[in-house]
């Protein structure tokens, strides 16, 4: 079993994501699987480092980032079955009693966020939560065929008249989704027709999916949006949330 502690801050999600790669990677997990097993990682992660030790609203929630504690993950592989148990101190929270967002709404009906848990769920073959001597205890567990990371983003293209190219490259995950938003936020301007190229884009987790969506939202209002060369990993993500439904795929 390897373990892994650390402070609950959105600044060690590399920590913890390159924990799970390297471990799934020595085991020779093949590529579709270790992008699912690590996506429900940072989406667990980040959930518990925006809400596990917030303070309280007073109308029974909780402020994102208002608060921190540690956290740890243990995992291990056991004929073929990975299993990582995610530990916190924080509030007493079952995030699979949180409802399923609905995937067949409209594109302006969707909501930007509340899409992490639902794909953490949807990667793994099993998720169990308890809550015991004052943690929050949840286990996940994926079975592996072993086979066979990028921890950047890289994006090329830009503007051509009204045409805005997007290539990327890498991860667009929690920690690489900004500098795509940085990237739209001073692009999107006037475009008619937005064209993401995902050749070469090896991950996404709700993070770039919430990106994508706002970025469709506003290309609803101002031309259109078309999204290209996604692989199958990706493609089976776009599938699993309802957004090839409302994304231009080609």
């Amino acid at each position: 079993m390897k373990k892994i502690e650390c402070e609950a801050l959105i600044s060690n999600l590399d920590k913890v994501t390159s924990f799970v790669e390297d471990e799934l990677e020595r085991l020779g997990c093949g590529k579709k699987q270790l992008m699912q097993i690590t996506l429900a990682a940072e989406e667990i992660y980040v959930n518990i480092a925006h809400y596990a030790y917030g303070k309280s609203n007073g109308a029974g929630g909780v402020v994102p980032d208002s608060g921190s504690g540690s956290m740890s993950l243990s995992m291990w592989e056991d004929n073929g079955l990975v299993t990582l148990i995610f530990e916190d101190g924080g509030v007493p929270y079952n995030p699979l009693e949180k409802e399923d967002p609905d995937i067949s709404a409209d594109v302006n009906d969707r909501q930007i966020g509340g899409l992490g848990i639902f794909m953490a769920k949807k990667s793994m073959d099993n998720m169990r939560y308890e809550y015991r001597d004052g943690r929050n205890i949840l286990t996940l567990e994926k079975r592996i065929a072993v086979n066979g990371g990028v921890s950047m983003l890289n994006i090329r293209g830009g503007k051509n008249g009204e045409n805005l190219l997007i290539q990327l490259e890498g991860r667009l995950d929690t920690t690489t989704a900004s500098q795509l938003e940085e990237k739209l936020n001073s692009e999107i301007d006037g475009v008619k027709e937005l064209t993401f190229d995902l050749k070469d884009l090896e991950y996404i987790s709700s993070a770039g999916l919430r990106i994508l969506l706002s970025a469709q939202k506003t290309m609803n209002n101002q031309g259109k949006m078309i999204v290209k060369n996604a692989s199958e990993e990706v493609q089976e993500i776009f599938e699993v949330t309802g957004f090839s439904d409302i994304f231009i795929i080609q």
